[in-house]
């Protein structure tokens, strides 16, 4: 059995691709047990794609915290490059903690669906943003 040790979150700013473990009580830890971050795309259709999927919400299934951009009248999953993490996101990752579990998080750029650009507004796959990917975990 491993014992988690947590880690201290006053300047908190997680690494971008690194999994971390929340627990109910908003304790963080660094994961260690191979889970990968999944990748999101921007969708002009659905929001966001997950590991090139829609997402279903099935449990144990990367899902995306939407609704703390301030970007106006949006309220999905991809915050503005300008936009910082906070306290936010560990509190709404730690409500979603099912009881002697734990929500895995990483924060992703967000890569434009290059399938749908109309123009050349994007380079490459220069992100448009970042999300918080989160999964239930036991």
């Amino acid at each position: 059995m491993t014992i988690l040790t947590p880690i201290d979150t006053t300047d908190f700013n997680p690494e971008f691709d690194h999994v971390y473990l929340v627990d109910g009580l908003g304790l963080v830890y660094d994961e260690r047990t191979g889970l990968h971050a999944p990748d999101i795309e921007n969708s002009r259709d659905f929001d966001i794609l997950i590991d090139g999927q829609l997402v279903q919400g099935i449990e144990g299934e990367w899902r995306a915290l939407t609704g703390h951009t301030n970007q106006h009248g949006y309220r999905g999953a991809v915050m503005h490059p300008s936009e910082i993490w906070g306290d936010w996101a560990i509190q709404d990752l730690a409500s979603r903690a099912a009881e002697d579990g734990y929500v895995a998080f990483a924060c992703v750029a967000v890569r434009p669906d290059l399938d749908e650009q109309d123009n050349d507004d994007y380079s490459d796959e220069s992100p448009v943003g970042w999300a918080v990917a989160y999964k239930v975990v036991r």
